[in-house]
């Protein structure tokens, strides 16, 4: 009878051991998933916003920089802007693609 019992602990053992096993490998296997899934979906965001960032500067710098209405943040430079009068008569400055890029990105 003391066989028996003995037998029934370890059979019940080695099936929390197994099962145990079974739970850490299946948390495991989820956790890498999720981490490639992540590190993919961040990898294909930067990828967008880089060719955002190309495609903007391309375009910019196709129609020779962008004219902006002169302001407290756009002040006219005679080293780096050109400036026009629009039809309205207000004063117009040209700004680059990459200053036009910068300001861009910082509003």
């Amino acid at each position: 009878m003391l066989t028996q019992v003995t037998r029934i602990r370890r059979y019940a053992l080695i099936i929390s051991v197994v099962w145990t096993a079974l739970l850490t490998c299946s948390l495991a296997w989820f956790y890498f998933q999720q981490r490639n899934s992540i590190i993919e979906i961040a990898k294909a965001e930067a990828r967008i916003t880089f060719q955002k960032d190309t495609l903007y500067r391309k375009w910019a710098a196709s129609h020779g920089g962008v004219y902006v209405p002169v302001d407290d943040q756009t002040s006219p430079s005679h080293y780096l802007m050109a400036s026009r009068l629009a039809a309205n008569g207000c004063s117009l400055i040209e700004i680059g693609s990459w200053l036009g890029h910068k300001d861009y990105q910082t509003t």
